[in-house]
């Protein structure tokens, strides 16, 4: 290191020793720029891609808090409870709150348009493709009868396909496939028993006057059958032959539909596959039932089979089974 007599006697600010300067094309920091901050980017957390974090992240936002809401607890979560905060915010004058929170009805409304508009295009679509199966189904029926037989698989019939083109509303009545058939059978069971209990009351004069409500039932239940097997419209002629039936025929008829009832329940009943069908079933007969007193179609059968076929109907009215 050189040694400058004339640049040391100017020592000042802005003029250090000579020795102390750095010297040309060797770096003041060799071991180059520190890490700015390392243990604190450690902690950042992405939650752009990690399952792990997500899981904690909605795990967090939907923990419930207990909180008082007038002279109610409530249990809210933490989601509904930083809205609720934004919300109060708002209406206590918090501009930046009232901006976000209009902000945030703006955006709501509009993916509730989106949401509509979505629904409406798949109703549009299952119309649709309800038609066309309508129109392959009488085609693939007119074929088979042409051929004096009924096609391989005869579920839906044409006839069963409903269509509604005024609201673009469409559904099977009955089975869909081959699967679908054992609940059906077990409705059409259902209703056989119970139009046999109506007339074996009426030869016994034991008929009680809640008798148009159990042929509403029935009838009800027959509703939901493929028209083929439905006696809506020929109730008053098949109830006059039962009535014609003597008494040890009709109850063998009763017995044979009883065991069918048995046999298919367990099934029926527990596969995930019917739930479609067991909930429109509900959907029809909650209204009858809820008048005397039944919560749901499950209930009135439990009450049925606890009871061998005669359900209590009179004593379950009370406020307890509403």
């Amino acid at each position: 290191m050189g040694f400058d007599q004339e640049d040391d006697d100017r020592l000042g600010y802005g003029h250090p020793p000579t020795w102390t300067r750095f010297r040309k094309g060797v770096s003041g920091n060799p071991k180059g720029r520190p890490k700015k901050n390392a243990v604190a980017e450690d902690q950042i957390i992405d939650l752009g891609d990690d399952p792990a974090s997500d899981y904690v992240l909605r795990r967090e936002l939907n923990r419930l808090i207990k909180v008082r809401d007038g002279h109610v607890e409530r249990q809210l979560t933490v989601r509904e409870l930083a809205q609720r905060a934004q919300s109060n915010a708002a209406l206590k004058g918090n501009v930046m709150a009232q901006r976000d929170l209009l902000n945030a009805a703006r955006s709501l409304d509009d993916r509730d348009a989106q949401r509509r508009e979505a629904a409406l295009a798949k109703k549009r679509n299952q119309f649709r493709a309800m038609v066309r199966w309508k129109e392959i189904r009488q085609w693939e029926w007119a074929d088979a009868v042409a051929r004096g037989q009924e096609p391989e698989d005869p579920w839906p019939h044409p006839d069963d396909i409903i269509i509604n083109d005024d609201t673009q509303d469409a559904f099977v009545r009955g089975p869909y496939n081959r699967r679908n058939v054992p609940f059906y059978e077990y409705i059409r069971a259902q209703r056989d028993v119970g139009l046999i209990e109506d007339v074996l009351r009426s030869i016994s004069q034991k008929k009680s006057p809640l008798a148009q409500m159990w042929k509403l039932i029935w009838l009800s239940f027959g509703l939901m059958l493929p028209l083929r097997w439905q006696v809506s419209s020929t109730y008053a002629t098949i109830s006059k032959n039962l009535f014609f039936t003597p008494v040890k025929e009709l109850k063998r008829q009763h017995q044979q539909h009883t065991e069918v009832i048995n046999r298919l329940a367990p099934q029926v009943l527990s596969d995930k596959y019917e739930r479609e069908g067991y909930d429109f079933a509900n959907g029809v007969l909650r209204p009858v039932l809820k008048k005397m007193g039944y919560r749901s179609l499950a209930h009135f059968e439990r009450a049925y089979a606890d009871t061998n076929g005669e359900p209590p109907w009179p004593r379950i009215t009370g406020p307890s089974h509403k």
